[in-house]
């Protein structure tokens, strides 16, 4: 999901062949999707005795009602929500952003954000396919080593003035993506019961939609004041939430490496 969320803006490079190429590329991955499904998804016949036992078994045993505010987990949740709410304001207003700080047409400003989503996905995949493989750290310990890459990101973003900065401060972005991404689901799943993980799941997958949706709102609403004012508005929110997490106390959990943290 991390991945898809970060590759996919590198398909704004296509607008340099033309405008509508990003769509029609869009639409010919999902086809090949749905071909994917259509020929390799198992199929699994239900026999009528079957289904009469899945029957019952469902009304023995309803599934787990979890709620967002729930005290176990909903700390990891809030971090969560807050740095996808900071994502969906950067990616949202960052095509603009270059071509405003760096004073160039809106198809070259489209390929140089390209460029810096590969740099940020290439930093995220260096950080969960190596870093967090041989660091021997728990979620929390994760997730206090990505935000202040955040903060750092986010602040040499607000302040840059040329290419370079951009690209430095997408780079430690996807550094605290990284880091922070797999620790939160980790940390979250590790607070609740065995039968409540699918429903958990469930709530963590939401956060994504939430923080794209709440996201790009508020950093369409405060590019329009300053052009920096969204990531003045990222710093200050993973900030918040780097000192919230340092002066709070958590439960420590076993390292992300021996959970397989990064490895999917």
């Amino acid at each position: 999901m991390q991945m898809g969320v970060m590759l996919g803006p590198v398909l704004a490079y296509l607008v340099t062949f033309s405008y509508l190429m990003p769509f029609l590329v869009q639409s010919l991955i999902t086809l090949f999707a749905a071909i994917m499904v259509f020929i390799f998804l198992p199929r699994s016949p239900v026999t009528p005795a079957a289904k009469m036992a899945q029957t019952q078994d469902a009304k023995a045993q309803a599934p787990a009602k979890l709620r967002f505010l729930d005290g176990r987990y909903s700390f990891f949740l809030i971090q969560a929500l807050a740095v996808y709410i900071c994502m969906g304001m950067v990616q949202q207003t960052l095509g603009f952003y270059f071509q405003d700080t760096l004073h160039i047409d809106g198809a070259e400003a489209a390929k140089l954000y390209s460029f810096s989503m590969i740099a940020s996905a290439a930093a995220m995949l260096f950080a969960q396919l190596v870093l967090v493989q041989r660091l021997k750290l728990s979620p929390q310990q994760f997730i206090l080593l990505g935000l202040p890459l955040f903060v750092i990101g986010f602040m040499v973003l607000a302040l840059a003035q040329n290419g370079w900065m951009l690209y430095a401060g997408m780079a430690f972005f996807g550094f605290g993506m990284g880091c922070c991404g797999p620790s939160f689901s980790a940390a979250a799943s590790l607070t609740v019961e065995p039968h409540e993980q699918g429903a958990l799941a469930g709530l963590i997958g939401s956060l994504v939609g939430m923080g794209f949706v709440i996201g790009p709102i508020l950093g369409g609403f405060l590019y329009a004041i300053d052009s920096s004012f969204p990531y003045l508005a990222a710093t200050a929110l993973t900030a918040t939430v780097l000192l919230w997490s340092i002066f709070s106390k958590l439960p420590v959990t076993p390292s992300c490496s021996a959970l397989g943290v990064g490895q999917s």
